[in-house]
This record gives C-alpha cells, structure tokens and sequence, in this order.
C-alpha cells in the first residue's frame, strides 16, 4: 500500500510539474509576442504586419535551437483597412532572437503578394511540433502549403516540402502533389498516380517568390 501510495503521489508531482512547466512555456510566449507587437524596430519603412480582426501573423518558437525564441511574420507594403489589395510588396520574414532581448532579421521570401491573399490570417501562417513554418495559400484554382525550416548545415532557412493541389479546368487536370525535397521525391495523387525525382539541394526561402513559387512546388 506504502508503494502504491508513493507512485500515486510521484505521478501527482510529475503531472503537476509539467502543467507548471506548459504554463511557463505558453506565459513566456505571450509575453514575447505581446513584446514583438508593441515593437515596431523590426518592420521596414512602409510596410506593416499583417493583420485580420486584431489577430497578428506572428508565430513564435525557437527555430534554430539555440534556447531563445524566434518568430516569423507576414509584412505588408499595403494597408490592413483595404485588406492589402493595394500592397505591391508581402514577403514572409524570420527574426531569430539574440542574447540581449533583440531581434535580427535572418532571412526572407521574395514578393509572395498573391500567394496568400485569399487565406484567411489564422491559417496562413502556422509552425508545427517540430517547429516546421508552413504558408498556406487558397485560391479557386489551387492550393498550396509551404514547408519551411531551418537547416543546421548552412544556418538558414529552406524549403523542405509543399503541398500543391491544382484543381484545373478539367477532370483529367486536377492533381494533388506532395514534395519532399530532403528525400527528392514528389508524389502525385490524381487521375495518374505517380512518383517523380526532384534535386535535393534544400532551396532558401530567399528565391521563393510569386514567379518561382510553381517551378519549385509543381512539374
């Protein structure tokens, strides 16, 4: 009985503890991103977050693992009371952050204006358990997801997967691919199944861009 009651009350604490730690973990995010949003150091002249109802396009996590949080965020050139139809410019940015509280930008996408307009702000941006960034994009034609993450052997962040659905003008058209770049393969679901090779050379979210984001995700 003396055991039973020592493990009960060791299950307790343990349950316990990783509550507190969970609570911690999610207070301390808030507060960083309560941080972020009141700062504005980091967004360029003439662009803003992006915004919808109030709620941010800011994910939070610590992207390279070093211990200290990171986010990404979606920055417009347009105006939020026009929802962005006017911006010329919308690009997905990673901030990584510092020992000294601050912010440096590590990398970004090239222009993305019409690759996310029609989402709405909760879906567009995410990051997963494994701290993987995905951008989601809808439209009436297509669909994609884009799988970003941060690559220890070169210090950035690269594409390592999409998800692309092309619902074309015809039966014979429509298709849905999954891309794994890290094991070079893409596998099409559709009226042709299929498995194809792509280079598995991981990409930098650098070239991604509204005139190469369909070469990268789609044959």
């Amino acid at each position: 009985m003396k055991n039973f009651r020592l493990l009960l009350l060791l299950l307790i604490f343990s349950y316990a503890a990783k509550s507190t730690a969970q609570e911690l973990k999610e207070f301390a995010t808030e507060e960083k991103k309560t941080t972020i949003k009141n700062s504005t150091n980091f967004i360029p002249d003439g662009y803003e977050i992006v915004t919808e109802n109030n709620k941010d396009n800011i994910c939070i996590a610590d992207f390279n693992n070093d211990t200290i949080l990171d986010f990404v965020v979606l920055l417009a050139s347009g105006e939020n009371n026009k929802a962005y139809a006017n911006s010329k410019d919308i690009r997905l940015a990673i901030f990584e952050g510092q020992n000294d509280g601050t912010f440096k930008l590590k990398n970004q996408t090239g222009n993305l204006t019409y690759a996310f307009i029609y989402y709405s702000i909760a879906d567009r941006l995410s990051v997963d358990a494994k701290n993987t960034i995905h951008l989601k994009h809808q439209s009436m034609r297509h669909d994609y997801i884009l799988k970003i993450k941060y690559q220890n052997t070169t210090k950035d962040y690269v594409l390592i997967g999409a998800e692309y659905a092309n619902y074309g003008s015809g039966i014979s058209s429509r298709e849905h691919s999954s891309t794994n770049f890290i094991t070079g393969e893409r596998i099409f679901k559709g009226p042709k199944n299929k498995i194809t090779k792509v280079a598995t050379k991981l990409k930098p979210i650098a070239i991604i861009s509204d005139d190469t984001v369909y070469d990268l995700i789609s044959d």
